[in-house]
């Protein structure tokens, strides 16, 4: 064995305990940073798992009922570069009653006989889907905190309908806020409000462009106007990566620190001064020589630096005299 190890291999036998935290540390922090980058490398892969396993929408379009009617809005599906297609679904935009004085924020409500489709099929988390008017499923993301039984009262529609929350269920690209059965959008929708909603897949759709053109495609020949809004999967799945992504700085720095602080903690006890190397020895003796004058256990006092020889093994000193 090398001097090295030999030196190596007293001091851990001498301070087992000590080696054993800075290890366990050290560890810690390792994995906090391998963890951090991991994430970071793989913070899509579980999105893109969902997305396929769901058959989510590449591209989500809202069209507005008053300019397109539900069988324009249905030809779309023939567009060029479209797979599949599913809709269109009746939607609209309503404002919940404040719950507990606290306002309610707008939600997307759309109509949909069952969470299955072809396209988009949702996944119930909790509860059933509703099975006839008055009932209402909610996103697991929706602004409408999920409670099942919980009774949700929509002012603007004409009779302010209340619905209870039989469900709760998600959408892995957001579709929409909560689902009704189809009979139930009449009384969600005033007259000349509303809209219809056609969820697409794609053939292309890996680019930002290939998105792009599917719009122009699915949207030609459509009155101006007729369009409200769109949602592309990208633009899903760059927002799940980015909250993901928070967390990875705040690993990455613990694992630092961590390691850091080990450092800072190894060197603090070393050098020169009262409390390092020589100089904590000789505190203890002089510690040793005030309670044993002359010196103890037979060692002869040195000028009040009486070295006991107990005092000086507990902290793995040997003595000198």
């Amino acid at each position: 064995m090398s001097a090295l190890g030999k030196v190596v291999r007293s001091g851990v036998g001498r301070r087992r305990v000590q080696t054993l935290v800075i290890g366990l540390a050290t560890t810690m922090a390792v994995a906090a940073s391998v963890l951090g980058g991991t994430l970071l490398v793989v913070s899509g892969t579980p999105f893109d798992d969902a997305f396929s396993r769901q058959h989510g929408a590449h591209l989500s379009v809202q069209f507005d009922a008053e300019r397109a009617g539900a069988a324009q809005v249905s030809r779309s599906r023939d567009a060029e570069g479209v797979s599949e297609a599913a809709g269109p679904f009746r939607t609209a935009t309503l404002r919940p009653e404040p719950d507990e004085g606290v306002p309610g924020w707008p939600i997307t409500v759309a109509g949909r006989a069952a969470p299955h489709s072809s396209v988009d099929e949702l996944t119930l988390t909790d509860g059933r889907w509703p099975a006839r008017p008055g009932e209402i499923a909610l996103s697991t993301g929706s602004p409408a905190f999920p409670v099942l039984g919980k009774k949700i009262g929509f002012p603007g529609p004409p009779g302010g309908p209340t619905l209870t929350v039989v469900g709760v269920a998600r959408s892995v690209t957001d579709t929409a806020d909560a689902w009704v059965v189809p009979s139930q959008m009449a009384a969600l929708t005033a007259p000349g409000t509303g809209g219809h909603q056609m969820l697409y897949r794609l053939t292309h759709a890996d680019t930002a462009a290939r998105i792009t053109a599917a719009r122009e495609a699915v949207t030609a020949g459509l009155p101006s106007g007729a369009v409200v809004g769109d949602q592309s999967w990208l633009t899903v799945r760059k927002t799940t990566e980015r909250d993901t992504a928070l967390y990875v700085p705040f690993l990455v720095a613990f694992g630092v620190l961590r390691l850091l602080g080990r450092g800072a903690g190894r060197g603090r006890f070393r050098g020169p001064g009262p409390w390092g190397g020589r100089g904590r020895a000789r505190q203890l003796g002089r510690e040793s020589g005030q309670r044993h004058p002359g010196g103890g256990q037979g060692y002869p006092s040195t000028g009040g630096y009486g070295w006991h020889r107990t005092s000086l093994h507990r902290y793995g000193k040997t003595c000198p005299i």
